[in-house]
């Protein structure tokens, strides 16, 4: 099991103070294709969604736990545990081939207009209708434009408070 204990710490923090705080944990966005986030929130939540349906889920015994009811994560690049399929697979190993996975990689192009990154970047925008957006650990390329203009779209709610945490 990969060990996720700053990202497991953040979670863990933010869910013993949300009552103190006054806060919601809505969903989280990531940019990575690793499976580090799923693990966190297991570790955490018990769970987690990845905002569309999977066709086949980890075993019961996995590091991990897709729950329909957990917080919503959106993996915006796609993943190295996803297979290229409708809808989409999960596959326990990240060394599968890189032709049959379900990711964006880098560059400039990211063609986020087919399933499912279609609903992840609609379900993006949704959640970043949020009071607090919280970025942790992200520095953005210019290959980041389309995120660049999500954040950009974001900041125009009057009641968003957007904290930059290194």
């Amino acid at each position: 099991k990969p060990k996720v204990r700053l990202l497991a710490a953040m979670f863990e923090m933010h869910h013993q103070f949300s009552e103190q705080l006054d806060e919601e944990l809505v969903g989280v966005l990531s940019l990575n294709y690793d499976d580090l986030a799923e693990c966190a929130l297991t570790d955490t939540w018990g769970g987690f969604q990845y905002g569309f349906q999977i066709r086949n889920l980890p075993p019961a015994k996995a590091v991990y736990r897709v729950d329909q009811g957990s917080i919503l994560l959106l993996k915006l690049h796609g993943s190295l545990t996803w297979t290229n399929e409708f809808p989409p697979s999960f596959t326990a190993s990240m060394k599968a081939d890189p032709d049959m996975l379900l990711w964006i990689p880098p560059g400039v192009e990211k063609n986020r207009g087919r399933y499912p990154f279609n609903v992840l970047w609609g379900k993006a925008r949704e959640i970043l209708t949020c009071d607090i957006l919280r970025v942790v650990g992200c520095s953005l390329s210019r290959n980041d434009w389309q995120l660049i203009s999500l954040l950009h779209s974001a900041k125009r709610n009057p009641n968003l408070t957007i904290e930059l945490v290194d």
